[in-house]
């Protein structure tokens, strides 16, 4: 049987909040995660890392991939992917074992948003998928702000396992679902250059000046964003003494924040030209790491000394993605795909590097999560200056993106 449209819109509602929900309903569960293993807090954000880099690969092989083979029998492998490391890592004996698999993780995981957005350019059309993007981006908005609350509880009730077996109990019934409920939307099976072909396509979009603004700036975002993903775990709850579900309920301020940007975004973009609007968005990001880092050098520690200053990060991060997200695609109109695949690579691509540095850098303190985030936030400005400061765009409207949002990420 084929779902109708209402069902389908469900679905892909579903297939979106796969990697915000993957990510925010972890995050209360890490320190926890490492007392279980007997592990340090190194080694705990690595889990992190891995399951990025998954993610970030994924970027660019799910699309040439259903392009040829087509959607739903990727969706399917990275379902079936996504249940199978899910119960894996719940099982894991090490941690060693864990950093490993969450790597294959992420990459089933990204299958959701990848073919998520493939499904609604083959079924909606033109003029249909901005509303079905407007409920998408309602419900990658939603499991984000949800997701910790829960995991918070599920480890706090059941021990850090059970969020691992939510997580694939989630995969099991989209898996069912798409194999009993999914018809095979893409139109032009077997046509695309595969996989060799979108990476000589993406050759010229490397040395685009235009592109590479956008889609730098969409990176070093979310390396902002992550900076404060894997170090706040261990600054709330080690250091504050936060318990695991208080902390899910302060990951709701960072999804206010986001929707709160986003919503500036969507009344600027007809305003100003895009570029203008990233430099802003950017600027009040910084302005958040930049309060962040001054309250900490001040000895000012607390939970709304950290909480605060990333509410305006959060609020910044919401209004540079959807014009940059918009930007970068709209410079390769006939290679849109491709370009959202090389997007998705460097914003995912910027978190994994991030998360990395923060380990790398651990000391025990809150300032390495800062100064990454603030350093993230700065370099991302000054690309954007030095990259788009000089092309001049006319006010577009920014079509409906699917982005993640800092709450999914915002731990």
């Amino acid at each position: 049987m084929s779902l109708d449209n209402r069902k389908l819109i469900a679905l892909l509602v579903a297939l979106s909040a796969f990697g915000p929900m993957s990510m925010s309903i972890y995050t209360p569960a890490m320190t926890t995660i490492g007392h279980a293993l007997m592990a340090t807090d190194e080694e705990v954000k690595l889990t992190l890392t891995t399951f990025l880099i998954g993610f970030s690969a994924g970027q660019i092989l799910y699309g040439p991939l259903s392009d040829r083979y087509g959607r739903k029998p990727v969706l399917l492998v990275g379902a079936a992917v996504y249940t199978l490391m899910g119960l894996a890592c719940a099982f894991a004996p090490s941690m060693q074992e864990l950093i490993v698999l969450r790597i294959f993780h992420g990459l089933g995981v990204c299958s959701g948003a990848v073919m998520s957005r493939a499904i609604v350019r083959d079924t909606f059309g033109h003029q249909g998928s901005a509303r079905v993007m407007s409920w998408i981006s309602l419900g990658i908005n939603i499991a984000p702000a949800i997701a910790p609350i829960m995991g918070g509880y599920l480890t706090a009730w059941f021990g850090w396992q059970s969020i691992f077996f939510a997580l694939a109990l989630f995969g099991g019934t989209v898996f069912v679902v798409v194999l009993f409920g999914l018809r095979e939307s893409n139109p032009y099976l077997g046509q695309s250059a595969g996989i060799w072909g979108t990476v000589k396509q993406a050759g010229p979009m490397l040395v685009h000046r235009q592109f590479l603004g956008y889609a730098l700036a969409i990176g070093f975002t979310f390396a902002a964003m992550f900076a404060y993903v894997v170090g706040s775990p261990f600054v709330l709850m080690n250091k504050l003494e936060l318990s695991s579900s208080a902390f899910g309920y302060w990951i709701l301020t960072s999804v206010a924040g986001f929707t709160i940007g986003s919503f500036i975004a969507t009344r600027t973009v007809n305003r100003l030209p895009l570029p203008v609007c990233i430099i802003i968005g950017l600027a009040v990001a910084a302005f958040g790491g930049i309060l962040m880092l001054a309250l900490s050098l001040a000895g000012h520690l607390s939970v709304l000394s950290i909480v605060g200053p990333y509410f305006f990060v959060a609020i910044g991060s919401g209004m540079t993605m959807a014009p940059a997200m918009a930007g970068s695609v709209n410079q390769f109109p006939r290679q849109a795909g491709t370009a959202s695949s090389l997007m998705g690579t460097l914003q995912m691509g910027g978190a994994a590097i991030s998360t990395a540095i923060v380990t790398a850098l651990t000391d025990g303190t809150q300032l390495p999560m800062i100064w990454t985030m603030l350093g993230s936030s700065i370099l991302g400005l000054a690309i954007t200056l030095l990259l788009l400061r000089p092309h001049r765009h006319e006010p577009i409207i920014a079509p409906a993106v699917e982005t993640v949002p800092p709450a999914s990420v915002a731990s």
